[in-house]
């Protein structure tokens, strides 16, 4: 508890602003498990993954900190979901299905385990990116504490110790996932250190990030620390005073409707100024996810519209959006025609795309 608190006090937990340019996550994956619920698919691999989904537009490379439990094949539900295609979630991960209730003495399946090769390319598929660097860890304990916080110091200093790679502290992103046990703690302890990046995503898919910690003195100065006889009681009315200060939170952004059709090419623009009414409370990340939304949702809306020209407004910058759109278009949009757009209509700063159908 004291650790947990101590912890929490890093202020690199509540800054958001950086995440989305962390280049390297390092994240845990006890196993693999898959359940359907009439038409509702859900996997504990998603705690995993998240991150790189969410910042997928800046993450070149993922460290999978694995267990024994990692490889075993993944259960077959008995019914699979009634809705299922070819990108639902079971459809992604039915090769890696076993119909064996059989353990052995180790917990594993008796059917064949999977390979990291297969790990590999679950962790891509679901994150749609064929080009993203996975590396798995040797297998640890996930109960052993001296035995995780070895193989991630490890891994850690492998990669920082790269000089092909060049990774420097604020490119490494420290998944805190829930329940992997000692793991999360040995993460934690490594991500603490230097410029690193920590975050958190529930499993609940539809909650956020964690964002303000309220942090209380246990020990200071090594001596037991209260300036209240009832330390509890002052927790309490801080927590109150938390969600009081949330519920009177500045209002929510209004989106606004940016696309235009000019001599039949329509044009998007992903200035965040042109797509929310006031960035008060996004971060960067925030605002990132909003404009590649944007983009997607226009993508998806023209993608049988074979010879439809789409101009993409993102501006100059640092080219952070520009990177981001392009790693779309070469993995997820990939095969439609790209190029810079009319310097003379646009600027520097437009991308132009041509839908091209690929022919059945």
């Amino acid at each position: 508890f004291a650790l947990g608190i101590s912890v929490l006090q890093k202020p690199l937990l509540t800054d958001q602003r950086r995440q989305n340019t962390a280049k390297v996550l390092i994240t845990g994956l006890s196993n693999i498990t898959y359940s359907v619920k009439g038409n509702e698919e859900s996997s504990n691999i998603y705690p995993a993954i998240l991150p790189i989904m969410r910042f997928g537009a800046s993450i070149e490379l993922v460290v999978l900190i694995v267990s024994k439990e990692s490889f075993n094949r993944i259960k077959k539900p008995e019914n699979p979901p009634a809705n299922a295609d070819e990108q639902s979630l079971y459809s992604k991960l039915s090769p890696y299905f076993t119909d064996s209730d059989t353990t052995s003495t180790h917990g594993q399946s008796e059917a064949e385990d999977l390979t990291e090769n297969d790990l590999i390319e679950i962790i891509r598929t679901l994150c749609e990116n064929n080009d993203l660097e996975v590396i798995i860890s040797q297998p640890v304990d996930f109960d052993n504490f001296e035995e995780c916080n070895r193989v991630i110091l490890s891994q850690t200093k492998a990669i920082l110790a790269d000089s092909k790679r060049k990774y420097n502290d604020c490119d490494l992103m420290f998944n805190i996932s829930p329940g992997t046990k000692m793991l999360t703690g040995a993460m934690t302890i490594n991500a603490i250190k230097g410029e690193r990046n920590i975050v958190y995503i529930s499993q609940n898919r539809n909650k956020k990030d964690l964002e303000k910690v309220i942090a209380y003195d246990i020990v200071k100065n090594d001596s037991p620390y209260s300036n209240n006889n009832n330390p509890i009681k002052e927790l309490k009315n801080r927590f109150e005073e938390k969600k009081a200060g949330d519920r009177t939170h500045i209002k929510k952004p209004v989106f606004k409707t940016n696309i235009k059709k000019v001599d039949d090419i329509i044009v998007v623009d992903l200035h965040i100024s042109e797509l929310v009414d006031t960035t008060a409370g996004l971060s960067n990340a925030d605002m990132l996810n909003l404009q590649i939304d944007t983009f997607r949702k226009v993508m998806n809306q023209n993608a049988k519209k074979s010879g439809q020209k789409i101009v993409f407004i993102h501006g100059k910058g640092e080219g952070v959006l520009r990177n981001a759109l392009l790693k779309e278009l070469n993995h997820r949009y990939k095969g439609n025609d790209v190029q810079d757009a009319s310097f003379r209509e646009y600027g520097f700063g437009a991308t132009q795309v041509t839908i091209r159908v690929k022919q059945e």
